[in-house]
């Protein structure tokens, strides 16, 4: 059963999945006509699709802030979740999972710096190559390595000066019953 707080946006979806099939086979109408219509015509089509198109997207950026804003809520309880000792990272809706994650950006150093050298350094290059600097960091792999080492409690390494948290929900559309 879906939640009394879902139904609004399931019946929301629905209408949209609805006037977007329809729009859909308007365009492809239009497709077929639109080196017939006259210009006049054309003129009037333009802006409304040029209107419709600002609507939706308007309407994309206002759902995507809410939808960050519950992003947000949904990491934090994960991490309070852990803290409290419960190592389950999936939240379940009626019409979906949600699985959130919390990670943990490097700041890092730039090239020619204490910081820099250090981190070189502690990943083992050497120092005629560090003068050089010709390293670049991968990005990605600096972020694993940082979420791994908040995770169990382990230092940064040297030349890392801070941190910033990077959270991200992936969601799952659920199998099963009717949703209704």
């Amino acid at each position: 059963m879906i939640p009394p707080s879902a139904k609004p946006f399931k019946k929301r979806y629905d209408d949209i999945q609805k006037i977007l099939v329809d729009a859909i086979h308007i365009l492809e109408d239009l497709k077929d006509d639109v080196f017939s219509l006259p210009v006049d015509e054309l003129v009037d089509i333009g802006y409304l699709l040029r209107e419709i198109a600002n609507s939706f997207d308007q309407l994309r950026k206002n759902y995507n802030n809410k939808r960050e804003l519950i992003e947000l809520i949904l990491c934090r309880a994960l991490v309070e979740r852990s803290i409290a000792g419960n190592t389950d990272k999936i939240f379940r809706g009626v019409l979906a999972s949600a699985s959130p994650k919390v990670a943990q950006q490097p700041k890092l150093p730039k090239r020619g710096t204490e910081e820099y050298v250090a981190l070189c350094k502690w990943l083992g290059i050497p120092d005629d190559q560090i003068a050089k600097e010709y390293v670049s960091f991968h990005f990605p792999s600096l972020t694993k390595l940082m979420t791994e080492n908040a995770e169990t409690g382990a230092p940064n390494p040297p030349g890392i000066t801070g941190v910033i948290p990077k959270y991200s929900v992936i969601f799952r559309k659920r199998n099963g019953e009717s949703n209704e």
